[in-house]
């Protein structure tokens, strides 16, 4: 294991902190190369579906990458102290695109993060305890955003809460729509996760 990679509870919600207080620079998603056309757009443009991940870039230059994995359940969310490229993901087939200046980011760039929250909960029956799956990044702007480990299913127009892809979702009726962060209706406080708010 690597000085950059949370190996528990506590580590991960402290790195989440690293993002609090200041301002996004950059914003990266990581995916499968689909031959030059982004393919993280799905749900009708109401969430961003990415095979990898993403990376936050901050203004003090610390780069937050998130992405999917196994070290606390079968697919849950995973956070490191650098990027993706180079270091998780290497080799043909996949695209780092920056997309600082898409809307839904761009948007949000000019506000400080002013909370960043890792939700836990047993994502599966056999999970012996609880596991990262969602990361709610909040900006001084009041908006949003909520990173999670879910893969959207395009014929339910659902996320599947474990799945092995990054759902990005921006806004908090969006949230509420696809049952993620505090939207969540799943979440089982009796096995150690989260209180439903």
């Amino acid at each position: 294991m690597s000085a950059g990679q949370p190996t528990s509870r506590a580590a991960l919600d402290a790195h989440a902190t690293l993002l609090r207080g200041t301002r996004l620079a950059a914003v990266r998603y990581a995916e499968i190369d689909y031959g030059g056309a982004p393919g993280w757009e799905r749900g009708g443009g109401r969430l961003d579906a990415l095979d990898f991940g993403l990376e936050l870039v901050t203004a003090r230059g610390q780069t937050v990458a998130v992405t999917w994995g196994s070290e606390f359940s079968h697919y849950g969310l995973w956070l490191l102290d650098r990027p993706l490229m180079g270091t998780v993901l290497a080799g043909p087939g996949v695209v780092v695109r920056d997309v600082t200046e898409w809307p839904s980011w761009a948007a949000l760039l000019p506000h400080p993060v002013v909370a960043a929250r890792v939700r836990w909960d047993r994502l599966f029956d056999d999970d012996r305890s609880p596991a990262p799956w969602c990361l709610d990044l909040s900006f001084s702007s009041g908006a949003t955003v909520y990173v999670c480990a879910a893969q959207y299913l395009a014929d339910r127009d659902e996320l599947f809460v474990g799945g092995d892809e990054i759902a990005v979702v921006f806004r908090d009726e969006m949230a509420r729509r696809y049952r993620v962060g505090p939207y969540a209706t799943w979440s089982r406080p009796d096995v150690g996760g989260e209180p439903r708010e």
